[in-house]
């Protein structure tokens, strides 16, 4: 069980999403920094040649497509938990059935 827990505090460790914070300047304008840029995901604006490093306007170019491709661990540690779920009610399913038949020979029995 503990193997199971640390595993999913695992994949949603490595799958968590980068943070969105953006900092903000003095006029209230978004400031660029440099981990979106060292990312790949820098916005270039028509605006920002007037004032560099501060982001205004419309972007030139539309974003990166989002995909699900960096949350696979995710998928793969729910996957693995419900054939565990699966595989431990049909056993409980057996012992049950095997109890009852049990029960039901001994009471026969009297």
């Amino acid at each position: 069980m503990l193997s199971i827990l640390s595993s999913v505090a695992l994949a949603f460790a490595l799958a968590a999403p980068p943070s969105q914070d953006a900092p903000v300047g003095q006029d209230g304008a978004i400031v660029e920094d440099s981990r979106s840029e060292a990312a790949g995901t820098t916005s270039d604006t028509v605006a920002a040649q007037e004032r560099p490093g501060v982001i205004s306007g419309l972007p030139r170019r539309a974003p990166e497509p989002r995909t699900m491709a960096a949350y696979w661990p995710v998928f793969l540690v729910l996957s693995v938990t419900w054939i565990g779920f699966v595989g431990y009610m049909l056993l409980l399913g057996r012992r049950s059935s095997r109890l009852a038949r049990s029960i039901s020979d001994t009471g026969a029995e009297r």
